[in-house]
């Protein structure tokens, strides 16, 4: 007996020291030389040793045995695991959001084969073990949001296929090693939001292909080391909420990749940089609360692409650059609380997308701009805190939801009387109300409108004698305005948007400048919309979408950029589109395929790139295609779209798509489909999941073939009578490829579960024709790309999750439509521009979740109309403005997430009122005041 206990202490001993060193023991060895967990194991050696050690790491990450890893279950079947190679290996570890308890096991650096770890979303503590540094093929290592401690071991440095090291919200502690700059294959390094210490390693200035590095919400120290402006390929710098000291390096000036650059919360001294001015991509320039000094450089007016621009909070002087005003893409421009002398410049009324400005607690003089009036989208303005300003401030200004103007102490400056009033140019104003309000419009844009031979609008002659305007309607409108070949130059009046029964606006062949406003978005009855032959620039407004009733967009001819909106694939009605002759880059929407009434679709000389999408072979109908002048597009060309009379396919040079319809020969053999001729439906749902079979690969391959049952296919759900496909279902099943179109053909399809795998590529549109659906999962893959408006169609849609994948662009507007919907994750994207107000209108809502993006302006109002919301995450975004009292409205609300924003204001003390809220994340914003005692009566938090 004393002899059997010594034997078994010996055993566990050896199993405790094994674990301790990375080693697995003897016992799992064993397990998985049985014959199941590893299929022939004495050829598949390294296979053995991988499951060995994944046994070992098991008992320290699974404290909760909530993973599937054992001896009984394939190793190929087990949770998380990916398969690979031949002989295979262990290539892949995917263990997020799996409610993990433990820590991270050293056995995982023995997976020699491995090119992915992701253990983020859990509960994990402890170090992070340095022999992970002994995986040479690794290039994903993903443990953030977990609650680590320790220093990032040396080791790491050694990772020399590593493409991705993220190991933010953690506990991690010490120095960030310089060993970390030798890993030359790194594209994306973040360790924001732990408790680091030290500088920052000027060896990280030899990463030269990374494009993304966050440092931010650290401790660290010193001076930033001009050695990163060496990055040739970043596009995000973040060193903000730091203990940083000493002048911002020139030589960031050399980033000419670089699209953020955040520096605030620091002790930053000297002047802003001029080479800053350099940055061309630059959209976010974040320099808030430092102690920077000197004027503002007049070389940041050459930021085209800026957006965001934070200079608040810092010992800045002298006047505000004019040439900022020729920031046209700026949405905030905060410049409060500094020292900065002289006018307002007028120049600011043109920024036309601007929808915060903020200079108040300077020293600025001199006459009120009345060129503010003029900023149409404007939601935010302080000025006050600066005596020496005078005059008087436009009625119109009073408007935006947030202001300062009663404490500027300035007048309000009294309006002049409409000019239409007199009766001349229209009749009986009083009666003709509409027709009156579009007078003053045009009269109010005419100089805009600036022309060589003057417009003869005037208040003196009948609206409906005006050169190039069109009276009509049951209650009279202007209803036309064609001003073609008039030689106007000037912008595009933001005005305009207020003619609300306008059906056509042709300004055509012109010399117009400046962009497309967004707010034409607004014209709900506009047929046509013809800017051809302009000098117009920026990028097509993905509003434009959201036109009912357009039939022809007519943009060609312009020097517009930027990617063609997949919105316009909402203009059901739409007949042209044309857009040939500009700058458009980027893919040509697959969503396009899906208007149904298209004849002339003209996107020739632009620079777009990319495959032909299958989708435009929908356009059989199409009496015009133009696509030549792309040298970027590639792949094949649908053969349905030379059906087109006019068309110069020709001068692509691509072959024709070998993409028959799918056949539905081989599932009419009695096997796969019983009684085939019964089941026809069953039969064609069969051919689609066939001819879809190529797009899905992956290293442990479908069973989807004639000769097995469709009933024992693997995730294929049949049901109803007669039998159709409702659910397929083939989540974590390590698939790689792309999500095919032709799932679109399946009629009756409930479920579409393919989250948890290796996708990549878009969202196929087509999948918004599925009209039964109901859950729709893709979380979890590689996807890239917008989400398609098209998905707002689904009004059976319960579920929407995106999250976890590499989705860009805005959310469409259009889910707003999604009045089934219970639940919408899209988090952890790169999902820009607002949070639309319409999905204040998903009444079902139970979930939303829009964490970990790059989403910016206000937090809708709208929200608070969610009766049954239970979570709301915005946290890790870019969203700025107070936070809505609506909020208080969501009585079912039991956790809000709204941590690292830029949100100002105090907090509001309604929210007191949720009474079933419990958690509640308000952290790393800008919120000012105190904490409200309110929120001590909420009884759960």
């Amino acid at each position: 007996m004393r002899k059997r206990r010594a034997i078994l202490l010996a055993g566990l001993l050896v199993a405790v020291l094994a674990a301790v060193d990375g080693r697995p023991a003897r016992a799992e060895l064993s397990t998985c030389e049985n014959g199941v967990a590893v299929p022939e194991p004495e050829v598949n050696r390294g296979l053995v040793r991988d499951c060995a050690n994944l046994l070992a790491a098991k008992t320290l990450i699974d404290r909760r045995r909530g993973i599937n890893w054992g001896g009984e279950t394939p190793i190929g079947e087990w949770d998380g695991v990916t398969l690979g190679g031949e002989p295979p290996r262990v290539v892949e570890v995917d263990l997020r959001s799996s409610f993990l308890l433990g820590r991270i096991a050293p056995q995982f650096g023995r997976l020699s084969a491995l090119r992915g770890l992701y253990l983020q979303n859990n509960k994990l503590t402890g170090p992070i073990p340095p022999e992970l540094g002994s995986l040479p093929d690794l290039e994903f290592l993903w443990l953030f949001r977990n609650q680590l401690d320790g220093p990032i071991p040396p080791e790491l440095g050694s990772l020399g296929s590593l493409r991705e090291l993220w190991i933010s919200t953690n506990q991690l502690t010490g120095s960030i090693p310089e060993q970390l700059g030798n890993l030359r294959a790194l594209r994306l390094m973040r360790l924001e939001d732990n408790e680091l210490t030290g500088l920052i390693p000027p060896s990280l200035g030899s990463l030269a292909n990374v494009e993304t590095l966050r440092l931010d919400k650290n401790q660290l120290t010193w001076t930033i080391p001009p050695e990163l402006g060496a990055l040739g390929n970043l596009r995000n710098l973040r060193l903000t909420d730091n203990d940083l000291e000493g002048v911002i390096p020139s030589a960031l000036g050399a980033l000419h990749s670089l699209e953020s650059l955040s520096l605030g919360h620091n002790r930053l001294t000297g002047s802003i940089p001029a080479a800053l001015g350099d940055l061309s991509a630059l959209r976010s320039l974040y320099l808030r609360r430092n102690q920077l000094s000197g004027p503002i450089p007049a070389e940041l007016g050459a930021l085209r692409n800026l957006q965001t621009l934070w200079l608040n909070q810092n010992q800045l002087s002298g006047p505000i650059p004019p040439v900022l005003g020729s920031l046209s893409a700026l949405r905030i421009l905060d410049l409060q609380r500094n020292q900065l002398s002289g006018p307002i410049p007028p120049e600011l009324g043109a920024l036309r997308n601007l929808n915060e400005l903020l200079l108040n607690n300077n020293q600025l003089t001199g006459p009120f701009p009345h060129e503010l009036a003029d900023l149409p989208s404007l939601v935010q303005l302080y000025v006050s805190g600066n005596p020496g300003l005078t005059g008087c401030v436009p009625r119109r200004l009073l408007y935006p939801r947030q202001n300062d103007l009663w404490a500027s102490g300035l007048p309000v400056c009294t309006p002049a009387p409409p000019p239409c009033e007199n009766g001349a140019a229209v009749p009986d104003p009083a009666s003709n109300r509409g027709l009156y309000r579009d007078c003053n419009i045009l009269l109010s844009v005419k100089d805009t409108l600036d022309a060589r031979a003057p417009l003869d609008w005037d208040a003196d002659t009948p609206i409906a004698d005006w050169e190039g305007v069109t009276v009509g309607g049951a209650t009279p409108h202007v209803i036309g305005i064609d001003l073609s070949s008039r030689r106007l130059t000037g912008q595009l009046p933001v005005d305009l948007r207020g003619l609300t029964q306008l059906r056509e606006l042709r300004l055509d062949d012109n010399r117009l400048t400046g962009p497309i406003p967004r707010e034409y978005s607004f014209l709900s009855q506009l047929r046509t919309l013809s800017l051809a032959g302009n000098r117009l620039t920026g990028e097509i407004p993905p509003r434009l979408g959201t036109l009912p009733r357009l039939q022809v967009l007519s943009l060609g001819g312009n020097w517009l950029a930027g990617p063609i909106p997949s919105e316009l694939g909402s203009l059901v009605g739409l007949r042209e589109l044309r857009l040939g002759g500009n700058y458009l880059s980027g893919p040509i929407p697959a969503e396009l395929g899906a208007l149904p009434e298209l004849r002339r679709l003209d996107l020739r000389d632009n620079q777009l790139a990319g495959p032909i999408p299958a989708a435009l072979r929908l356009l059989d109908q199409a009496e015009a295609l133009h696509l030549g002048g792309n040298p970027g597009l590639g792949g094949c060309l649908p053969a349905a779209l030379r059906a087109a009379p006019d068309n110069d396919l020709d001068a692509l040079a691509l072959p024709e798509c070998p993409s028959p319809p799918p056949s539905a020969e081989p599932c009419a053999n009695g096997t796969v489909v019983a009684a085939p001729a019964e089941h026809a439906g069953l039969v064609g749902d069969c051919a689609i999941l066939l001819a879809a079979l190529h797009a899905l690969r992956g290293d442990a391959s479908l069973n989807w073939s004639p000769a097995t049952p469709i009933m024992q296919w693997d995730g294929v759900t049949v049901a109803g009578s007669p039998p159709r496909i409702t659910k397929l279902d083939v989540s974590q099943h390590p698939l790689t490829g792309h999500i095919p179109p032709e799932l679109a053909g399946l009629t009756e399809l409930r479920e579409l579960h393919l989250g948890g795998n290796r996708l990549t590529g878009a969202i196929p549109a087509e999948l918004g024709t599925l009209a039964h659906l109901e859950v729709l999962r893709l979380y979890g893959n590689r996807l890239t790309g917008p989400i398609p408006p098209a998905l707002g169609a689904l009004k059976q849609l319960r579920v929407l999750a995106l999250g976890e994948n590499q989705l860009a662009g805005p959310i469409p507007v259009e889910l707003g439509a999604l009045v089934a919907l219970e639940s919408l994750t899209l988090s952890g994207n790169r999902l820009t521009g607002p949070v639309p107000s319409s999905l204040g209108e998903l009444r079902a809502l139970t979930l939303l979740a829009l964490s970990d993006n790059q989403l910016s302006g206000p937090i809708p109002a709208s929200l608070g109309g969610l009766p049954d919301l239970r979570l709301l995450t915005l946290r890790d975004n870019q969203l700025t403005g107070a936070i809505p009292a609506s909020l208080a409205a969501l009585r079912s609300l039991t956790d809000l997430y709204l941590t690292g924003n830029q949100l100002g204001g105090p907090i509001p003390p309604v929210l007191g009122l949720l009474e079933r809220l419990e958690r509640l994340s308000l952290d790393d914003n800008q919120l000012t005041g105190p904490i409200p005692a309110e929120l001590g009566a909420a009884p759960r938090l």
